[in-house]
């Protein structure tokens, strides 16, 4: 099949819409830019996790699912926060930490409260 970049921008879930909102979400983001890293140990095997913070703009959360089936991660130190972007782009909302549900292969964005 021959995917076209008028094709892919017509679809919603393409990967050249991800990157576009990734690229977008990143220019705009100060932890993203220059914020610190903090890796997160207790998670999953599967799971590769992070918090950035910059000195503006909220803390952000990274949580990346390797594996090819739905994984729970529960970092509950977090808090709350607001999926501001997913690999898949179809999930925003309210999440809890301490029970944070990522899709096989799905990576997550969450601005931390």
């Amino acid at each position: 099949q021959v995917i076209n970049v008028k094709q892919a921008l017509s679809r919603s879930n393409s990967l050249l819409n991800l990157y576009r909102q990734l690229l977008d979400y990143r220019r705009k983001t100060p932890a993203l830019q220059w914020g610190e890293y903090c890796p997160i140990d207790r998670v999953p095997e599967s799971c590769f996790a992070f918090t950035r913070l910059a000195e503006t703009g909220p803390m952000l959360l990274v949580a990346l699912n390797f594996a090819s089936s739905d994984l729970k991660v529960s970092i509950p130190e977090l808090g709350e926060g607001k999926i501001a972007l997913s690999t898949l782009l179809d999930r925003s909302g309210q999440v809890d930490c301490k029970e944070l549900n990522l899709r096989k292969d799905e990576g997550i964005i969450v601005e931390l409260d």
